[in-house]
């Protein structure tokens, strides 16, 4: 039996593998039965999922994709509440980093999934219930430089505040689109990063949100796996 960290990434898998993060109590094990058959077990907690997977390869991929993986019709932005408020003066502008929750997604060759999951279940509706939309909802502090203590169920978000406005913007939060944008991993495999993410306030009440095609550093691996069909902007229009 080889246990080994939880990590993004390829993993090749011997007789018996065990990736564990005793963090989030998350257990994946491989067995191997005969030439082409392993079986796959995960445990999260009190949760257990099990599966026969017929591959001709001894190796699988893990990567970081958008939490839409589970319940996509409930999950298609991010909604982030800041535990401290940021005040931004009329046309003035900061860049800082947040957390958010990601998904998780396991896969074969050719990047066939065969599994994903997500270890945060929040939601949260954002506006009106007529007009609102429902959001997977995450707490995060404001980070000015990147985050050094992301679990593995968590992905740092490089975000670009824009005050266009002339007036003192004060904001508590942040909603964006996450179906199909960029996800990326660390080199380590140990950090998972969303695509960079643009808000420009145009009132005390509203805000332009989109998604940059930028990584938020250098030597970021791009995960192969994205959910859904690519949304770029969402006007929040129910608050900042």
């Amino acid at each position: 039996m080889d246990s080994y960290p939880l990590k993004y990434g390829i993993i090749k898998l011997n007789m018996e593998t065990i990736l564990s993060d005793r963090k989030n109590h998350v257990k994946l094990t491989f067995r191997k039965i005969n030439e082409n058959t392993y079986q796959y077990i995960r445990n999260i907690g009190e949760t257990e999922v099990e599966k026969t997977l017929i591959m001709s390869s001894n190796e699988i991929g893990i990567y970081p994709t958008t939490p839409n993986v589970t319940y996509p019709e409930y999950s298609e932005y991010i909604y982030i509440k800041f535990s401290k408020e940021v005040v931004v003066e009329g046309n003035g502008e900061v860049d800082f980093f947040v957390k958010a929750p990601v998904g998780i997604v396991l896969a074969l060759k050719n990047n066939e999934v065969f599994d994903g999951f997500t270890l945060n279940e929040k939601h949260a509706l954002y506006g009106s219930l007529v007009k609102g939309v429902l959001t997977r909802y995450f707490t995060s502090k404001i980070y000015f430089s990147k985050p050094n203590d992301l679990s593995f169920s968590e992905a740092a978000v490089k975000v670009k505040v824009i005050n266009a406005s002339d007036e003192v913007a004060k904001v508590s939060r942040i909603v964006f689109p996450i179906t199909g944008i960029p996800v990326y991993y660390g080199s380590n495999g140990y950090e998972a990063f969303y695509t960079n993410v643009a808000m420009k306030i145009v009132n005390h009440e509203i805000a332009e949100v989109t998604v940059l095609d930028e990584e938020p550093l250098v030597n970021l691996r791009k995960s192969p796996i994205k959910i859904g069909s690519l949304k770029k902007s969402f006007i929040m229009e129910w608050g900042i």
